[in-house]
């Protein structure tokens, strides 16, 4: 469970029916589904990758940069324009990935984002970012 709304429904939960017991079964992240729709290989070899949360736009996307090869955003909607300028900023634009909408009917996969329009993506969306390559 990663930047998961579950998380916060779990803690509603169990606060307020602590007899209940909550079982979480474990599946395969958003970012790891978006990544092999995608074709997007998140690390290779010695290459790092880091998830961080969009929420409070690319302040995280610069803290980070320099310390990982790979980024993955989660709930990039939320700044998606604050974002697209720091990675254009960076020079990282061409070197990101879109992915919305994962394993529904409407997916979107989006290789260049220099070709998308800066409209916000919906709320099941995330970038990946392989710097090198």
């Amino acid at each position: 469970m990663t930047y998961s709304t579950f998380g916060y429904i779990m803690h509603t939960i169990k606060e307020a029916y602590p007899d209940i017991t909550v079982k979480v079964i474990p599946g395969i992240t958003s970012y790891q589904s978006g990544a092999a729709a995608a074709g997007h290989i998140l690390a290779e070899a010695e290459e790092s990758f880091t998830v961080i949360s969009g929420a409070l736009g690319a302040e995280n996307l610069k803290q980070v940069i320099n310390h990982t090869d790979n980024v993955v955003i989660l709930k990039v909607y939320r700044n998606y324009k604050e974002i697209m300028d720091t990675l254009d900023e960076l020079g990282l634009k061409g070197k990101a990935t879109l992915i919305s909408r994962c394993g529904l009917k409407d997916e979107e996969i989006v290789h260049d984002l220099e070709q998308r329009l800066d409209t916000v993506p919906p709320y099941l969306s995330t970038l990946l970012i392989k710097k090198k390559g």
